[in-house]
């Protein structure tokens, strides 16, 4: 199955005297797909403040809306290398560019 697609987006939830009280990330259609909300026992945000938990789900949107990209991109650049030059002739960095981007592509396609 595939996740929803993108872009999604942040929007704040706020109280009637405007105090911030959630985030929810929604998907392109306005449906919700995660919410970051205040601890409503404790009135606390837990360990994190309310400016974090902004922070936190802004970023989950951004990754979340480059991810796409991102893989293709590294794929491309992973064949570029590899058809750049004989691995004989790539020297040490190259061949940890390759082993990074490696490593970044498997840790964004989804596990079988």
């Amino acid at each position: 199955m595939s996740h929803t697609s993108t872009p999604w987006t942040d929007h704040d939830g706020t109280t009637a005297d405007r105090t911030p009280e959630w985030h929810e990330i929604h998907a392109s259609g306005g449906r919700v797909i995660a919410t970051l909300e205040q601890d409503a026992y404790n009135d606390k945000w837990g360990e994190w403040t309310p400016e974090e938990v902004r922070a936190n789900a802004e970023f989950i949107v951004r990754a979340c809306n480059a991810h796409d990209e991102l893989l293709v991109a590294c794929k491309e650049m992973e064949t570029y290398i590899e058809g750049w030059l004989d691995a004989s002739q790539l020297g040490a960095a190259w061949h940890h560019v390759k082993a990074r981007l490696q490593a970044a592509i498997a840790k964004a396609e989804p596990q079988a």
